[in-house]
C-alpha cells in the first residue's frame, strides 16, 4: 500500500514538474509567440487545483539559496530536492505513513 501511495506521488511530481516547464516557457515568451491558450492554462490550473496539495514552506535567510545551489548540482530543481527529502523521511517513518493510510481508508465517507 505504501509504495503504491510512492509511486501515485512521484506521478504527479512528474506530470508536475512537466506542467512547470510548460508554465515556465510561455511565462518567457512574448503574448505573440505564446502557445498556450488562456483555455490550456485554465484547465492545467484546474487539474493542479484537483490533483496537487500546495504546501508553503518557510526557510531561515540563506538556506533559500543553500538549497538552490545543491539542488541544481544534483540537476534538480529545489521542488524536486525537496519532494525527493521528503520521500526519504516519509521511508524512515514507514509505520507512521501506514498508519495514517490506515486512518483514513476506515473512515466513513
Amino acid at each position: 500500500m505504501y509504495s503504491v501511495y510512492l509511486h501515485q506521488y512521484r506521478i504527479a511530481i512528474i506530470i508536475s514538474l512537466e506542467l512547470f516547464k510548460v508554465f515556465q516557457r510561455g511565462k518567457s515568451m512574448n503574448a505573440q509567440e505564446t502557445k498556450i491558450s488562456k483555455a490550456q492554462q485554465k484547465a492545467v490550473n484546474k487539474y493542479v487545483k484537483n490533483n496537487y496539495d500546495r504546501i508553503n514552506v518557510t526557510f531561515h535567510k540563506g538556506k533559500k539559496d543553500i538549497l538552490k545551489y545543491v539542488s541544481e548540482k544534483q540537476n534538480k530543481s529545489v521542488n524536486q530536492y525537496i519532494c525527493d527529502a521528503t520521500d526519504k523521511a516519509l521511508k524512515k517513518d514507514k509505520a507512521l505513513v501506514e498508519e495514517y493510510l490506515k486512518s483514513i481508508s476506515t473512515q466513513p465517507k
